[in-house]
């Protein structure tokens, strides 16, 4: 039994790893023949590149890019701990090897904020006095649309910072890049009040779905 079980257990994890992966596959090619939106948010079509020839190299690049962006990283994330089960209550950090300065740091970052829906059920207080005992400053990616009365200067004024998530969280992978513009500049309409000239203007796609096309905006608009 005891010679048994390890191999049992070895041939479970092998086949669980194939499982998600050809599931993955399925899910990515489905997902671009038949659930990618062919018109954008405008009405217009949407683009579509000519054929041409790929090295194996380049056409699994490709399906990789076409996986995370139809599924997104969170859902890709959810995938890895299926397949890997082993490091699913790991948190992803950036090595003191190769940079120094994080060396004793945890970057806390809250989504979403701040309540989509009544003002009243906002558990903004009960946040902010727990970020408060523990000393904990954290950075807020306020999607505009849920932010409500003075919540952005109680931020502030509790040493915490504001970033953008757009109006709502959505995905605005869709949207053409004028569109996409427009509705980030809602958002950062909105903070540009409470946000020093020197500070560095954040932003995070919900859903975290970014296309090229809205990283070349982000950029045009010297947003990291």
């Amino acid at each position: 039994l005891k010679q048994i079980c390890p191999e049992s257990m070895r041939w479970l994890r092998r086949t669980r790893v194939w499982l998600c992966l050809i599931g993955a596959l399925v899910w990515t090619f489905f997902f671009q023949f038949f659930l990618m939106p062919q018109m954008t948010e405008d009405g217009l079509p949407r683009g579509r590149l000519s054929a041409v020839s790929l090295t194996w190299g380049q056409y699994g690049l490709w399906l990789l890019w076409d996986l995370v962006a139809s599924l997104g990283p969170r859902n890709v994330v959810s995938l890895a701990k299926g397949i890997f089960p082993q490091f699913a209550n790991t948190t992803f950090y950036f090595s003191p090897t190769s940079s120094p300065g994080v060396q004793g740091l945890v970057a806390l970052t809250i989504d979403d904020g701040i309540c989509r829906g009544d003002q009243a059920k906002s558990m903004l207080p009960e946040v902010l006095t727990l970020l408060r005992t523990f000393s904990a400053k954290a950075t807020f990616f306020l999607s505009s649309h849920y932010v409500h009365g003075n919540d952005v200067q109680r931020l502030l004024f509790e040493g915490h910072e504001p970033a953008n998530h757009m109006p709502e969280d959505r995905e605005y992978s869709s949207f053409s890049a004028k569109s996409f513009e427009t509705a980030l500049a809602e958002t950062d309409d909105l903070l540009r009040p409470f946000l020093k000239a020197s500070a560095p203007r954040w932003f995070r796609a919900p859903q975290g779905r970014l296309t090229k096309e809205m990283a070349q905006v982000l950029q045009a608009r010297n947003m990291s």
